[in-house]
């Protein structure tokens, strides 16, 4: 019998835990971007809604601040975000909706208000981005397409995806299990990096892989920006007084 249960466990051992314990390497072979981009979105695809708080650490040349913000996000195109600093002080409140946007700045009383696609944020950020685009990069949803300029390779056990355009390099990494964004960059030319982020401490909820932890950096300006995020509320219902945002009525207004 004891003969019997060593002989079993080798087999046992041959032909299952050794297929666990020898992990394949990460290969391109089998797998297409297509296939990879479909994978990420359907992890985002379960996420009705949302409501956050979290810790906001900024940091950059003479000055830095810790605020803390509250965001509600409901799909496919409603964003509320507002950020407090500390003994309540009100920084800001971003609003999105459909194809408009408001953006008001207690520091300055000013109203910001226009078109989320044709509005150039870099007066806001100081990076090359649309709101769309850095929407779906705070949320970690994917926007890359597998054009001819399109690269797939490994890099640090992970898919790389490399977009080439006439003024850009992207690369996203890819984590081979979770199929989530784990990295961004953007580079103006081949060695200039211009967008960083980090998007880290993923954690499974109701279904929907979300990071707790996302770090931009702005190389060029020396500038970081940390989202840690404390509490979070996924697909639950989210009334539509929630995206108010309270203005003066002395603030001044400018369009976009």
């Amino acid at each position: 019998m004891r003969r019997l249960i060593i002989l079993m466990f080798l087999l046992f051992s041959i032909a299952g835990c050794g297929r666990v314990l020898r992990k394949e390497p990460l290969s391109t072979e089998n797998i297409t971007i297509s296939q990879i981009r479909e994978r990420v979105k359907e992890n985002y695809s379960k996420l009705n809604s949302i409501r956050t708080k979290a810790r906001i650490i900024a940091e950059m040349p003479g000055l830095g601040f810790t605020a803390m913000s509250q965001a509600v996000l409901k799909m496919p195109d409603q964003l509320k975000v507002e950020i407090r600093a500390g003994f309540g002080m009100g920084v800001g409140s971003i609003r999105l909706e459909g194809q408009n946007f408001i953006v008001y700045s207690a520091m300055e009383n000013r109203v910001y208000y226009g078109n989320i696609d044709s509005t150039d944020i870099s007066r806001f950020f100081q990076i090359n981005l649309g709101f769309r685009e850095l929407l779906n990069l705070l949320t970690g949803s994917p926007y890359f397409t597998d054009n001819q300029n399109t690269e797939l390779i490994i890099d640090d056990n992970k898919y790389l995806i490399h977009v080439s355009s006439e003024d850009r390099i992207k690369k996203y990494w890819i984590d081979p299990e979770k199929f989530v964004i784990t990295d961004f960059q953007m580079y103006a030319g081949a060695d200039s990096l211009i967008f960083n982020q980090e998007l880290r401490n993923y954690k499974k909820s109701r279904g929907i892989y979300l990071p707790k932890l996302i770090r931009v950096t702005h190389p060029q300006g020396h500038e970081r920006l940390t989202v840690m995020f404390e509490e979070r509320s996924i697909n639950q219902k989210i009334d539509a007084n929630e995206f108010y945002i309270k203005i003066p009525e002395n603030a001044e207004k400018v369009k976009l």
